[in-house]
């Protein structure tokens, strides 16, 4: 799943132990958040992460909608998206 270039990913270190990471994609991926306990399952573990993200993405909203976030004026061609997501 991918949210404004965040990504859910599973990682299992051990047997057994899953871990959601949260990643933000660019040109190195970078952990931003992560599972704190590992989940019994791979399933489990990717609903975990979505949920994260949803919080994540659901957060970013509400402060959008309150107008505290700052939109950039600058042009940055025709795929600019402006405004909140």
């Amino acid at each position: 799943m991918n949210a404004n270039g965040i990504a859910v990913t599973v990682e299992e270190p051990a047997p057994g132990q899953f871990f959601w990471v949260l990643e933000q994609q660019q040109r190195v991926r970078a952990a931003i958040e992560r599972a704190v306990r590992p989940m019994p399952s791979y399933g489990l573990a990717v609903m975990a992460g979505i949920s994260a993200l949803e919080r994540r993405t659901a957060a970013a909203n509400s402060l959008c909608a309150r107008g505290r976030v700052d939109v950039s004026a600058r042009d940055f061609g025709p795929t600019t998206i402006a405004g909140c997501l």
